[in-house]
């Protein structure tokens, strides 16, 4: 198997975030039913005014992107709206400025006490995939800096991004913080637990030395005992040049097809460009998800 296909094994999951999984489609419906929850939808002080018992609405675009949250908007519509949805575009798709992105029929009151809830979701997540895909890199990955979860982690994918981890279920991912809180166990007691459960994990590491540590200690073990067994190193906070020196030297080590190398801490927009260079195989950004910017949207009633 070659690295990107090993990557895409271990750090691509969007093919479960879809509303065929019930576990994600509880998850957007969770999220939905607080936020109309929190916007007292209920209690809107306009429902004194009389208005048109049915309406029709359009959701267009204001500036040019890539669209995300066609697939969730329709499925809250559905089942938990009295409101039909005709989508004019689907996720991923390109659109432009002024163009017509979904026509929403249905109650009034529904339209005029939704319409901030379904911006919202369209703008974060059509944001989140437009600031991914403009960096034109699918080896950039998301974090779990989403305050918004799995439709963060979905907006990303869409972006052309990878999904990384969705729950602490996923995968072990072993930092410094789990080290720290460990009694007596060095690092390379950790990496010879977790070759012998046989399990796909990674380790997060702060120099090169203990990089080096742990792809040692891994190729040790699964050597006697786990032959085909892949893991993980992240680099953590450590700079491209480091970076680099270490996907150098270990390139030339027999077990490198079996490690996927990760640099997480400090990958900006401005700095991208450095390391596309060094050689990892992921590199973990926060900001895929915690500062792209919202994606501009108005709903107007036709």
């Amino acid at each position: 198997m070659n690295r990107k296909n090993l990557v895409l094994q271990y750090f691509q999951k969007k093919q479960l975030l879809t509303v065929t999984n019930a576990s994600y489609a509880k998850h957007i419906t969770d999220l939905f039913l607080w936020m109309i929850q929190a916007d007292d939808v209920e209690n809107d002080m306009t429902k004194s005014f009389p208005v048109k018992t049915t309406g029709t609405a359009e959701i267009i675009s204001k500036q040019s992107g890539i669209i995300a949250g066609i697939e969730e908007i329709t499925y809250l519509l559905k089942h938990h709206t009295k409101l039909s949805c005709t989508p004019h575009v689907e996720d991923g798709a390109q659109v432009s400025k002024g163009q017509i992105i979904l026509t929403l029929t249905g109650n009034s009151r529904e339209l005029l006490g939704f319409e901030r809830t379904l911006l919202n979701i369209l703008g974060r997540m059509s944001g989140i995939a437009t600031f991914t895909h403009n960096l034109h890199n699918p080896s950039l990955a998301a974090t779990r800096k989403t305050p918004w979860m799995l439709l963060d982690k979905k907006a990303v994918a869409i972006g052309g991004g990878l999904t990384h981890r969705l729950s602490l279920s996923d995968f072990a991912l072993i930092k410094d913080t789990h080290l720290a809180l460990l009694k007596k166990e060095t690092l390379e007691d950790v990496v010879k637990k977790m070759v012998a459960m046989d399990l796909f994990f990674e380790i997060e590491v702060q120099t090169i030395d203990e990089a080096f540590v742990v792809t040692k200690t891994f190729e040790e073990t699964r050597t006697q005992l786990q032959p085909l067994l892949v893991m993980a190193i992240m680099l953590d906070n450590v700079v491209p040049k480091t970076a680099a020196t270490f996907v150098k030297k270990i390139q030339k080590n027999p077990v490198y097809p079996y490690i996927i190398i990760e640099a997480s801490g400090e990958i900006t927009k401005k700095n991208l460009p450095v390391w596309e260079k060094t050689g990892v195989d992921v590199l973990s950004m926060g900001s895929l998800t915690h500062s792209a910017p919202t994606f501009n949207f108005s709903m107007t009633i036709v």
